[in-house]
């Protein structure tokens, strides 16, 4: 050894905490090829000064010596970031380390252990993941969840080619008699099939379902299945397999993960009977997934049945079998028997709301039916109206439309203006309402209003503040600029008297430059149609005043 390398040596182990961290830096890039420098590192690791730690470390990592590994070994117990930087150090040594840590597993502590592990995923390629599957050789039950944790990390980042050659290297272990003898070992190995999602993995898996299995065994195996692209390789004896499991006594460990893997599947519709014969399990789960898959498959003969737990007692239930009957339109037909032969008004809104998500559907002459029965109603003061209306709105929303409004203006025309009131108020809203509608809303409500001495005489704020008052509605439609609001009203003019074109011209002249505009022609027009009324002296003089008009 040179002296200028025994001087950086003796620096080392000078307890001049910053001195040796200088001196491990200028080795580390200097990289001599000397025992005498290692084992002076490997001296000086001793010590109890972290960051002096880290720098010997580093310049361990950076000699490159296969030795390096056995003075890195024993910091793997030691507290962050120490550790991290220890295995990071062994694992850049690459394939080479891992025959030394072959030779060190067995004798070390379980936390040494833990560190091994971590070094063979962090090393990866075919010889890390080959020693980690050994590993599983282990008896500790501790080392195979380490295992399986450490490799479903690397799994995630693998390349494909490296996920083959780990499915193959798993399988194989699965083969060996250690894995036949030892269920832990085997739960181990099927876990990772799981994880690495190879299509290969199905058949073995498949296999290990078998009822004389070790129960462990089986329930990973089932969890590890359903892990798998099971849409894309299931085939008949993967779904009989699967539905064979549905009737068996334990439901938390086989049946629910049966479940959960058969609701990755696209069920094909041949298999319907077996699923309705599944409607009536002593199992809630498997009662749900089979409601849910009818429902998606659209087979009809079930419409009835899924009606009927409707009713169930059970929330869930009630749930699944509604979303059952809006998942395929075959169901529109037996909720519109029901709803014409329920006399439950609450049953009747729930099979509305179903309904809804078949609109296009319900066949015209049962709209018109159920319209014609709403109008009934309605006309009786009879609230079930509501029903009737709201399923003919959800099919068909422009029937509903035009059939109120031209009632609405029927009313308004005979000036029975509470039926007008009441008829057109049902449209306004965000689904049916119209600028008709509100423009006919408002005179209507115009006319109601001279009922009500305090809103007739109140002031332009307080009539205005009102979200459903006659001057509110009617300032929304004066908005439209494509709604001839003004000849709309002369329209009106057999309806409405001198003192409701004075309101509205009263109230607008004192609004936005837009109102006031349109309360100037309301104006000018009451003093032409009626010139000799006292409403048209009273015009003239708020023309004047207000500057409208002119």
């Amino acid at each position: 050894m040179s002296k200028e390398l025994k001087a950086l040596c003796s620096m080392l182990r000078s307890g001049d905490a910053e001195l040796a961290c200088a001196a491990a830096k200028v080795l580390g890039e200097l990289r001599p090829d000397d025992p005498e420098v290692l084992s002076a590192f490997g001296k000086g690791l001793d010590t109890e000064n972290q960051t002096v730690r880290q720098y010997f470390i580093d310049a361990l990592t950076k000699l490159g010596s296969i030795e390096v590994a056995g003075y890195l070994l024993p910091l793997t117990t030691s507290p962050e970031p120490v550790r991290r930087r220890a295995i990071q150090g062994i694992a850049s040594l690459g394939h080479q380390a891992i025959r030394v840590l072959q030779r060190e597993y067995k004798k070390q502590s379980a936390a040494v252990k833990t560190a091994i592990l971590e070094v063979y995923a962090a090393i990866g390629g075919k010889s890390g993941y080959e020693a980690l599957i050994e590993c599983l050789n282990d008896t500790d039950a501790e080392v195979h969840r380490q295992i399986t944790s450490v490799l479903k990390a690397a799994i995630d980042r693998m390349a494909d080619e490296e996920r083959r050659t780990l499915t193959d290297r798993v399988l194989s272990f699965l083969g060996s008699a250690g894995a036949k003898e030892d269920p832990a070992r085997a739960v181990s190995g099927v876990r990772l099939l799981g994880f690495l999602r190879d299509a290969r993995a199905k058949a073995p898996l498949l296999d290990r379902l078998d009822g004389k299995v070790p129960a462990a065994i089986r329930q990973q195996a089932l969890i590890a299945l359903g892990q798998l692209d099971l849409n894309r390789i299931a085939d008949n004896r993967v779904l009989q397999k699967l539905l064979g499991m549905l009737d068996e006594e334990d439901y938390a460990n086989v049946v629910a993960h049966a479940v959960t893997a058969l609701s990755r599947i696209d069920i094909p519709s041949r298999l319907a009977p077996s699923l309705t014969r599944l409607l009536d399990s002593r199992y809630l789960g498997v009662r749900l997934f089979a409601m849910r898959t009818l429902g998606r498959l659209g087979v009809g003969r079930v419409g009835p049945k899924l009606l009927a737990l409707l009713t169930d007692p059970d929330p869930r239930v009630v749930e699944e079998a509604g979303a059952a009957l809006r998942a395929h339109k075959v169901f529109a037909r037996d909720l519109v028997r029901e709803l014409v032969k329920t006399k439950d008004l609450s049953r009747a809104w729930t099979l509305a709301g179903i309904l809804k998500a078949h609109r296009d559907a319900v066949p015209a002459p049962t709209l018109k039916s159920f319209l014609n029965t709403g109008l009934k109603l309605f006309d009786q003061g009879d609230d079930r109206h509501r029903l009737y209306f709201e399923i003919v709105k959800n099919a068909k929303p422009e029937l509903l439309q035009k059939t109120l409004l031209q009632r609405g203006r029927a009313f308004k025309k005979r000036k029975k203006f509470d039926l007008a009131e009441r008829t057109l108020a049902l449209l306004n809203v965000e689904e049916l309402s119209t600028l008709d509608v509100k423009f006919d809303l408002g005179i209507v409500r115009l006319k109601l209003q001279k009922r009500d001495a305090a809103a007739a005489h109140a002031s332009t704020s307080a009539a205005f503040s009102e979200a459903h008052s006659p001057l509110t509605l009617l300032s929304y439609v004066l908005r439209s600029e494509r709604f001839p609001i003004a000849t709309r009203l002369k329209a009106e003019a057999g309806i409405l008297d001198p003192s409701d074109f004075l309101y509205l011209g009263f109230h607008f002249a004192e609004r936005t430059p837009v109102e006031r505009a349109f309360a100037g022609e309301v104006l000018r027009y009451l003093v032409k149609r009626w010139p000799n009324s006292k409403e048209a002296r009273i015009a003239k003089h708020k023309m004047k005043t207000e500057g409208v008009g002119g």
